[in-house]
C-alpha cells in the first residue's frame, strides 16, 4: 500500500485524544475541544446470511470479519474494548489472534474503504465500524445493513477539534472554522447523520 502524503501545512487537525495529546505534547497545538461523539455498530450485508446478532458472533468460526487495525485506526482501539466488554479476553483472542493467524479475521489499514468492499464482494461477513458509516451505507439503500451494539458493550467514540499553531497560514479562518464545528448548528448537522448529542 502506498502512503498518502499531503503537503499543505494544515491550519485545523481533528482526531481522537490520543493523537491530541501527541500534538499537544510535540507543540503542534495549545489546546483541543469535543465536537462530536459516535457509537460502535457491526456493519453486514443486507441479507445478513451469518445470522450476526451481536459481538459475540463475530468470535464463531466460518463467520469472516473485517477489522479496523488497532495499530493504524482508533476505532480498532474502541472495538477492541468492546469485544471485550462483551465477551471478555477470550473473545478479543478469537477475534484478534486466533482469527487474525487462520485468515477469518482480516485486519484493515482503511476500513471505511476497505470494509464495505469485503462485504460487497463476500470476502467477510461482518464489518464492526462506526455507527455513523453504518448508518450512512444502510440508507444508501443498496447492499448493506447493520446490526446495533446494546449500550453495555459499546464504546463510545470522541471526536476533538485543534487549530495548528506551528504550521497555520490562516489562523482567522481557523478559528471561525473551529467555531462552527463546535457550535449548535455543526451539532445538528452531525446528529442528523448519526453522531451522538451532547459532549
Amino acid at each position: 500500500m502506498e502512503e498518502l502524503l499531503i503537503n499543505t501545512p494544515p491550519d485545523v487537525y481533528t482526531a481522537g485524544r490520543e493523537e491530541m495529546e501527541a500534538l499537544l505534547q510535540e507543540g503542534f497545538i495549545q489546546s483541543y475541544q469535543p465536537y462530536a461523539r459516535n457509537g460502535l455498530a457491526i456493519l453486514v450485508p443486507a441479507a445478513n446470511p451469518a445470522d450476526t446478532r451481536g459481538l459475540q458472533d463475530l468470535g464463531r468460526p466460518g463467520v469472516r470479519v473485517a477489522m479496523p487495525n488497532p495499530a493504524y485506526e482508533g476505532v480498532g482501539r474502541l472495538i477492541v474494548k468492546a469485544l471485550e466488554k462483551a465477551g471478555g479476553p477470550e473473545l478479543v483472542k478469537q477475534v484478534m489472534e486466533e482469527k487474525v493467524a487462520s485468515g477469518e479475521t482480516y485486519l484493515t489499514r482503511i476500513h471505511h474503504r476497505e470494509t464495505i468492499n469485503l462485504l460487497r464482494d463476500d470476502l467477510s461477513d461482518v464489518g464492526p465500524v462506526w455507527l455513523s458509516e453504518a448508518i450512512y451505507q444502510q440508507n444508501l439503500g443498496k447492499s448493506l445493513d447493520y446490526v446495533p451494539i446494546p449500550p453495555e458493550h459499546d464504546v463510545i467514540g470522541q471526536y476533538f477539534i485543534a487549530h495548528v499553531d506551528k504550521t497555520s497560514r490562516h489562523p482567522a479562518a481557523a478559528k471561525k472554522f473551529i467555531d462552527f464545528m463546535t457550535g449548535d448548528t455543526a451539532r445538528k448537522i452531525y446528529a442528523g447523520y448519526g453522531f451522538l448529542t451532547g459532549m
